[in-house]
């Protein structure tokens, strides 16, 4: 027991030692409530301060983006125009090598038609002079038949004349030696002794 006194006399003595006073306490809470306070305070100024940075900071990129929001903009616009300008200059120059391969292909044409024409005007000259000799020819046997053919009617025609003739004399001859005897003498005796 003795040693439990002992020890609570030292406990006792140690929690003596360690004991503040009330004022003590008091000025020490005080001065905790101003620190707190005063901390507070500075808190609350630093947060302001804070918020107020913040919003100039925002406010500034908010100014910097409206920049580059105009900017890009202004840049995707210039696009546009040099887009659209590089796209109409691509047109005309489609354009103009179409006008010229047309130009080309008409001049190709025109030479191909030049010399089909031509061609064909050689060839229907050279069929034309062909037809025309050919036809020379035909008229000329044509001409060379039809006189041989009238040369050979008149050959004919005086043949069977002559013939006629003939005919008509060797007839008239008869008839002459019927009325008149031409015969010798010694035949016209015989004749008439034969009668």
């Amino acid at each position: 027991m003795k040693g439990i006194r002992k020890l609570l006399a030292q406990n006792l003595s140690v929690a003596q030692e360690s004991l503040v006073s009330k004022s003590d306490v008091e000025n020490e809470s005080y001065l905790f409530n101003a620190a707190c306070s005063e901390l507070g305070q500075e808190i609350k100024n630093n947060r302001r301060l804070q918020d107020e940075q913040v919003r100039q900071q925002r406010t500034h990129l908010q100014h910097e983006v409206d920049i580059l929001q105009q900017s890009l903009n202004q840049e995707v616009s210039t696009l546009n125009d040099n887009i659209r300008g590089m796209f109409n200059d691509r047109k005309m120059a489609v354009r103009a090598e179409q006008t010229t391969a047309e130009g080309a292909i008409q001049q190709i044409n025109y030479k191909i038609s030049t010399s089909l024409v031509s061609d064909m005007k050689s060839e229907i000259e050279g069929v034309r002079w062909i037809l025309i000799r050919r036809s020379a020819t035909g008229i000329f046997f044509m001409a060379m038949l039809t006189l041989l053919s009238i040369r050979y009617a008149t050959y004919l025609h005086s043949e069977t004349q002559k013939e006629k003739q003939r005919r008509k004399k060797e007839e008239r001859d008869r008839r002459d030696r019927g009325q008149t005897d031409s015969s010798p003498a010694a035949d016209a005796a015989a004749i008439l002794s034969a009668n």
